[in-house]
């Protein structure tokens, strides 16, 4: 018998950096549906190439070139995030290499014409729309007080914000970067201040929007906040000891503790892993499988070529609901969900955009 020949399927994820625990679940997803195709029997051999892209725009690049310059690897998970995902983007589309983030949100991204790009959750454009729809049809939000920390996927989303802020009718008082929230909290706390907000809306990493969350509120700032990234275990917009109504969020990514079509994948993650963790890992496990079954589609040619085809065709039923992409590689239809923090600790689930905002 001929032995199968080897490809490999390359994953650009953060296993360093503050979205290193998001990379660790994404990374044990990704090999659960690896063993299930395993399992169920290849005319292949199958490796996962891992690379830590750290989240980061130049680690990304290194780990995009190092995956391109791979003969047997024929497909791309990732990368980690908007400045990873912008940064690989161009590398992988020269080298004709499929690659499906579940993590990076960048929106010009799909509109630079790469034939190779393809994305499983919204951009940041078609989430800030939602967003503001969702701030002006359910809280009736008027005036809102914008804060970024500097990032690719923070400074766009506000930008986003804006735009459709102005559709709305909401004014916008102050667009405030938080770089440096050690350096710059003075200046910060007095820009809130002046602005007086009832609401404030942080677009950012957890660390240092936490950090300012909490700064703000013992100086006094009884704004009501909202962001996005609702289910991440840290919590990172609450300020427990504090009575304000809130935080507001949203969540882009499947909620594995709310959705009842993932529980089978849920208890077999718990049962390998010990403990599940939400963030994009449903998101992770659904992409491997949509590679593995696209590299069966080529049949006994599997090439980069033929794997592009068969992405670009994907008509996908799975756990994270029906997957199909659009020319650009945006998907098909997609939607948001919303939260509320209940007593700043108990967070509750208000309902999807598709729902509420109907």
């Amino acid at each position: 018998m001929a032995e199968k020949e080897l490809f490999k399927i390359g994953f650009s994820t953060a296993l360093s950096g503050v979205e290193k625990n998001h990379g660790k679940a994404q990374v044990e997803a990704v090999k659960i549906a690896f063993d299930e195709a395993k399992k169920e029997g290849l005319n292949f051999n199958l490796e996962l190439i891992i690379g830590d892209d750290g989240a980061e725009a130049d680690k990304a690049i290194e780990v995009a070139r190092k995956f391109s310059s791979d003969p047997l690897l024929v497909g791309v998970l990732g990368p980690n995030g908007s400045d990873a995902t912008k940064a690989g983007a161009p590398i992988y589309n020269n080298a004709g290499l499929p690659c499906i983030t579940f993590s990076g949100s960048v929106t010009d991204v799909s509109q630079k014409g790469y034939l190779t790009f393809f994305r499983l959750i919204p951009n940041d454009d078609a989430q800030a729309e939602v967003i503001i729809n969702f701030l002006d049809y359910f809280l009736k939000v008027k005036e809102l007080l914008l804060i970024n920390d500097n990032t690719k996927f923070a400074i766009g989303l506000n930008e986003y914000m804006e735009k459709h802020a102005q559709k709305k009718g909401i004014k916008i008082l102050d667009k405030i970067e938080i770089q440096d929230v050690g350096n710059r909290l003075a200046e910060i706390v007095d820009k809130v201040a002046q602005a007086n907000p009832k609401y404030i809306f942080f677009a950012g990493m957890e660390p240092i929007c936490n950090s300012a969350a909490l700064k703000l509120r013992k100086k006094g700032i009884k704004s009501i906040y909202l962001g996005t990234d609702a289910i991440k275990p840290s919590k990172f917009l609450t300020t427990p000891g504090f009575d304000v109504d809130g935080p507001y969020q949203s969540n882009v990514c499947t909620d594995l503790y709310r959705n009842e079509q993932t529980q089978d994948f849920t208890q077999k993650f718990i049962e390998k892993y010990g403990k599940i963790y939400s963030v994009y890992t449903a998101e992770g496990y659904v992409t491997a499988k949509l590679l593995i079954n696209a590299m069966k589609k080529c049949e006994t040619d599997i090439t980069r070529e033929n794997m592009l085809k068969n992405v670009k065709l994907t008509k996908m039923n799975s756990i994270i609901g029906n997957i199909s992409f659009q020319v650009n590689g945006e998907l098909e239809t997609s939607k948001i969900g919303f939260y509320k923090f209940k007593n700043q600790q108990d967070l509750e689930f208000i309902g999807f955009s598709t729902d509420i905002l109907k």
